[in-house]
């Protein structure tokens, strides 16, 4: 049984990255591109009973991301692994619902781990330009990835409903 559940894990990531990098920036809404990696990587761990099977999932996911955003590796990485573990560790603590918990996670994590990303990189993005972009592109990629969390959650349960 477990080699079952790890080869749909990592077949649904495989998938999930693969998207990510080949489709990623043309399903981008004014300018956000969705974190797919993320978001899976979200409801996994609001899902599953077992830490070290979400943190190994989290630190394999953060460096796709790493290697397919280009800037600095390590990055998504830490931030990956500290989103599923907070997530995994908050998910029945907070709210008895499901999905209200998912949504308000996703968001604040997406918010969370974008602002991280852009103080560590702030070389790059410029000092002149972080509050026009929180606005412009971390609060739409928020309720963006948030969105797919939905999506994610609903196909998820379905795909592997055995767990889920």
């Amino acid at each position: 049984m477990r080699f079952e559940k790890d080869v749909k894990y990592a077949v649904l990531a495989f998938l999930i990255a693969t998207v990510e990098a080949t489709f990623g920036k043309f399903i981008a809404v004014s300018g956000a591109v969705p974190m797919l990696t993320f978001s899976f990587l979200i409801v996994c761990a609001a899902k599953e009973s077992d830490l070290s099977y979400v943190m190994v999932l989290a630190v394999i996911l953060g460096a796709v991301s790493d290697i397919l955003h280009g800037h600095g590796f390590g990055t998504y990485t830490l931030a990956f692994a500290f989103s599923a573990f907070y997530t995994f560790k908050l998910k029945n603590t907070i709210f008895s619902s499901g999905w209200l918990f998912l949504i308000i996670d996703a968001f604040l994590l997406t918010f969370l781990v974008q602002i991280f990303y852009m103080v560590t990189h702030i070389g790059d993005i410029g000092a002149g330009n972080f509050l026009k972009c929180i606005w412009s592109l971390v609060l739409p990629q928020a309720i963006y990835n948030t969105l797919i969390c939905c999506l994610f959650y609903c196909v998820g349960s379905k795909i592997l409903k055995k767990r889920w």
